[in-house]
């Protein structure tokens, strides 16, 4: 994925996730190394709703005290039973689910609840290890299917299918399908609900149903389990292309770019490639429109130990300022080339209080000029196990750099706090990093990280409906946030990483204004219209969390708002 360093967050938080070094970012818990000798055990029997027992459904141990890390996964026997073996004493939490979006039934936890802060706990003592009867009975889902072809109505193969949560498009998908041979599918075991489907052809231009370039102009279509809704087809088309050429200097070309197109109005996704070995490249399957195009080295630096330094075309710094390319399908944009430079690089390392590196850190390099929430990231880079990094293709100048722990702490339940370099709270009161290309090395930019504070609520409209994909933010001064979340389908929301300290928080609907279609009006707590206004929320670390910071937002209709207008409100 493309470093999109001045589009919305939500391209950045994605950005994020696929750059940092680390071995597994996904939503799916880790396996735990626990080995300590132990002797107790857990056993039940999972049943569909006649009662009987239903082979190869995993169950799955976790501690009840946290989420992140599977203590041990068993499948079902063909009778539907299980035992979780050499468990210590203690309290844990258990989820029954089939092959993800395979199975026809739907997940839960004990004891017939939705998820794990529901869930039962079941409890493993000295005076009772062997616990029975923990069973489960699962309910079956509903269905979507129907059938994808081209445009002269011949089934298309191996299309892959997401159906989207109709109220948020940022969290997970909650099927994935691909097409049979003749264009046909079968989405199975989702809940009651409703959904959004988007329809992702390696060789066809990637549509929403029925027939919609974007999240936001999408229909919902509805399930009510265990019914199928059918005939939910999509007629895929070629789209237009995008062609050109990246070259150094010397007019070599370079292989590995990634070059990215991002709708310029509505901000949606294009689609991404990257340059073959003569640096030629072509983005294929492009809605008629217009688009902004993104150079970016951040990964061929990465792997090649180069410094070419990103552009966006026509060779400007920035994403709205670039010069914007219009496709008409199924024709071609020929000559959307670029010239590259070579920058210097920017490195250091990152450890805890203790002296131990921290992995998986976000470092990313500001122009020393200038900040926005929504993006103007020069380069960014990932620690490595051993907590040490290098921003590579950094221009010449000053330049500021920040420490984020948002996915580190996501990914393994820890609570960092974020950073300025050298030790600041915000973009204003950071240090100035200099830069000198071509190929100089600044050393020693380094970060001692103490856990923080988090801060959490709830957004909700004014009937007390969660509002999903609102970006949370935690300010210290004006200049800049410190930390950040986004709600999940009912309005939750967690900022981790949060040094203590005295801090504004703004509910910022940019992201959700774009894509959902369901346009909000952004307000800082409590009820305020401005950093300066806004009430001040106490942090208290380590690892303390202000809860209760909730916010009601006005909903003001579905027109899809562009972007550039929504960075004027």
């Amino acid at each position: 994925m493309i470093t999109l360093k001045t589009v919305p967050t939500v391209f950045a938080f994605f950005t994020l996730l696929a750059l940092l070094p680390i071995s597994s970012l996904s939503a799916e818990p880790q396996e735990s190394n626990l080995t300590a000798f132990t002797t107790g055990s857990i056993a039940g029997k999972v049943t569909d709703e006649a009662g009987t027992g239903i082979d190869q459904i995993y169950v799955t141990l976790y501690s009840s005290s946290s989420s992140v890390t599977i203590l041990q996964t068993v499948k079902t026997g063909s009778d539907g039973s299980y035992v979780l073996s050499d468990l210590a004493e203690g309290s844990y939490k258990i989820q029954f689910h089939g092959i993800r979006y395979q199975t026809v039934y739907l997940e839960e936890w004990y004891n017939d609840k939705s998820g794990f802060d529901t869930a039962e706990a079941v409890t493993v003592t000295a005076s009772s290890l062997a616990v029975t009867n923990i069973d489960a009975e699962l309910a079956l889902g509903g269905s979507i299917t129907g059938r994808v072809t081209d445009e002269a109505g011949n089934g298309i193969a191996d299309v892959s299918i997401y159906a989207y949560n109709s109220s948020s498009w940022i969290t997970t998908y909650k099927g994935h399908v691909h097409t049979e041979s003749d264009g046909s599918y079968t989405i199975p075991g989702l809940p009651n609900g409703s959904y959004k489907l988007s329809f992702d052809g390696s060789n066809y231009a990637n549509e929403w149903y029925p027939n919609s370039c974007t999240f936001a102009q999408a229909y919902a279509v509805a399930v009510t389990a265990p019914q199928t809704t059918s005939n939910i087809d999509a007629v895929l088309s070629a789209g237009g292309n995008i062609a050109g050429r990246v070259t150094d200097k010397e007019g070599k070309g370079i292989e590995g770019i990634d070059v990215a197109a991002v709708e310029a109005v509505t901000g949606d996704w294009g689609g991404s490639v990257r340059t073959d070995s003569e640096g030629y490249y072509t983005l294929s399957h492009l809605f008629t429109g217009t688009y902004r195009i993104e150079f970016s080295a951040g990964r061929v630096n990465a792997e090649t130990g180069t410094n070419y330094i990103g552009t966006y075309y026509n060779d400007k710094k920035g994403f709205f300022i670039s010069d914007p390319v219009s496709v008409v399908a199924p024709e071609t944009s020929s000559n959307i080339n670029a010239v590259l430079g070579v920058g210097g690089s920017i490195s250091g390392r990152v450890t805890d209080s203790e002296g131990q590196g921290i992995s998986s850190v976000d470092v990313s390099v500001y122009d020393s000029s200038s900040y926005s929430r929504y993006g103007a990231i020069v380069e960014r880079s990932g620690t490595d196990t051993e907590g040490n990094y290098m921003v590579r293709g950094v221009p010449t100048g000053p330049h500021k750099v920040q420490f984020n722990t948002y996915i580190k702490n996501f990914d393994n339940d820890n609570n960092y706090a974020n950073a300025w370099y050298s030790g600041g709270r915000s973009f204003a009161d950071a240090d100035i990093v200099q830069v000198t290309a071509p190929d100089t090395v600044t050393s020693g930019v380094d970060a001692v990280l103490t856990d923080g504070g988090s801060v959490s609520g709830t957004v909700t409209d004014k009937f007390g409906h969660g509002i999903a994909d609102i970006f949370v933010y935690a300010y210290a001064d004006g200049s800049s946030p410190l930390g950040y979340g986004f709600t999940d389908l009912d309005g939750k929301y967690t900022i981790p990483g949060l040094p203590e300290g005295s801090y504004a928080i703004l509910f910022d609907s940019f992201t959700r204004n774009v894509i959902g279609g369901d346009r909000c009006i952004d307000e800082w707590y409590s009820d305020k219209i401005d950093f300066f206004h806004a009430d001040s929320v106490t942090v208290i670390a380590p690892k303390i969390t202000t809860s209760g910071i909730d916010a009601v937002l006005q909903r003001t209709g579905n027109a899809l708002v562009p972007i550039l207008q929504l960075l004027l409100l």
